[in-house]
C-alpha cells in the first residue's frame, strides 16, 4: 500500500474541509464554491509540472475547463458584493489543498496500475479511499464534535445516516471511480455540473432563478459537451 499519499490524502482532506466550510460562513456558499472550483487549475499546474498523466494537457481540455469556470462565475454572479481579501485567501488555500488531495488519489491509482499481477492485488481502492476520507474526517474532527451527538432527535440520525451514504459515501466512490479513468484533469471539467444541480435548487426551495444562472449553466453544459466529444 502507498502510505506516503495514503498520509498526503489523510491530511488534505480535512484541510480541505475545514478551509471550505470556514469559508461558507464567512463569505456564502456561492463565493465559497466558485472559490473550491479554482482547484482545476492547480491541479492541472501539477500535473503539467509532474508530468503524472500519461497524455499531455491539450488546448481543447485547457479552453474547455476555462469556458466551464467562467459558466460559474457566471452562475455565483460574483460581482455582486464585497469580497474580502482573507476570504479570497482561505479560499484559494481550500482549492489548493483539494487539487493535492486529488493529485495524490491519481498517484495512488497510477501506482497500482505498474503491478505485474495488478488484476490480483486490485482489491476496491475506490472504496477504500471512500472510507479512507472518512476515517481521517473523523479523526482529525470527531473530538471536537462530540458531544455534539448526544443533542440529536432519532430523526436528526436518521437525516445523518442518509446524508453520509448518499452525498458523501455514494459521492465519494463515484468520485475516485472518475478519478482513476481521467487522464486529462476532465473529471473538475465535468464537476462542474455541481453548480448547475445547485442552481436548480435554489430555484425550487427559494424561487429565485436568473438569467445569469441560465447563461452560466448553458456555457457549463457546452463545456462539458466539448470534453466529452474530444476526449
Amino acid at each position: 500500500m502507498h502510505w506516503k499519499q495514503l498520509l498526503s490524502i489523510g491530511i488534505c482532506y480535512p484541510l480541505v474541509i475545514y478551509f471550505y466550510f470556514w469559508n461558507i460562513t464567512l463569505s456564502g456558499y456561492a463565493i465559497a464554491a466558485f472559490l473550491l472550483r479554482l482547484s482545476g487549475p492547480f491541479l492541472l499546474l501539477l500535473l503539467f509540472i509532474t508530468k503524472e498523466d500519461e497524455k499531455k494537457i491539450s488546448k481543447t481540455i485547457l479552453f474547455s475547463y476555462f469556458l466551464a469556470l467562467s459558466g460559474v462565475i457566471i452562475i455565483m454572479e460574483v460581482w455582486n458584493g464585497f469580497i474580502f481579501l482573507y476570504t479570497v485567501i482561505i479560499g484559494l488555500i481550500s482549492a489548493f489543498t483539494f487539487a493535492l488531495h486529488t493529485f495524490f488519489k491519481k498517484k495512488v491509482y497510477h501506482k497500482r496500475k505498474k503491478y505485474e499481477f495488478d488484476e490480483i492485488i486490485q482489491g476496491n481502492v475506490d472504496l477504500f479511499l471512500a472510507s479512507w476520507n472518512c476515517l481521517t474526517l473523523i479523526i482529525f474532527f470527531f473530538p471536537f464534535g462530540v458531544l455534539d451527538i448526544f443533542k440529536l432527535s432519532l430523526v436528526d440520525v436518521s437525516i445523518c445516516l442518509l446524508l453520509g451514504l448518499f452525498p458523501t459515501a455514494l459521492s465519494f466512490t463515484l468520485n475516485n471511480i472518475g478519478i482513476k479513468n481521467d487522464t486529462d484533469g476532465n473529471i473538475f471539467i465535468l464537476s462542474y455540473i455541481e453548480p448547475i444541480v445547485a442552481t436548480i435548487n435554489n430555484a425550487i426551495f427559494n424561487q429565485k432563478l436568473s438569467i445569469f444562472t441560465i447563461i452560466g449553466g448553458i456555457i457549463i453544459i457546452i463545456s462539458n459537451i466539448i470534453i466529452l466529444k474530444f476526449s
